[in-house]
């Protein structure tokens, strides 16, 4: 991830709190005026912006539940990349990451095939 990303790493309730009121919707707001009148982060075209976009929110949304209720042009966004050619077909095959694991999962130990 780039180093202007942030994803939601906070242990406390008013930790959290602060960060979605304070920084987290200010930030969708500004986000969702801007993509008023595009269909992706860098006009009409698809970047990997758009995969880290995608990745960020999903992230957060695990986090704060209907997080984007209030940003139509970003939860429209977040909702086009996963039914991509291609992405779709991975996100339903078991090379997809479990959402329930926002980094990965547990690594496995010992051996290859073992856990």
């Amino acid at each position: 991830m780039n180093g202007s990303a942030t994803a939601l790493v906070i242990f406390q309730e008013e930790d959290r709190k602060t960060y979605e009121t304070q920084k987290l919707r200010p930030l969708l707001k500004q986000l969702d005026r801007y993509l008023a009148d595009k269909e992706y982060l860098v006009g009409n075209r698809l970047t990997y912006n758009d995969f880290t976009f995608y990745e960020l929110v999903d992230y957060n949304q695990l986090l704060i539940p209907g997080l984007l209720d209030d940003y139509p042009n970003v939860k429209k966004l977040h909702q086009k990349i996963p039914l991509l050619p291609g992405i779709k077909e991975f996100l339903a095959s078991d090379r997809s990451p479990n959402p329930k694991h926002i980094n990965g999962g547990p690594a496995p130990w010992g051996k290859p095939g073992q856990s």
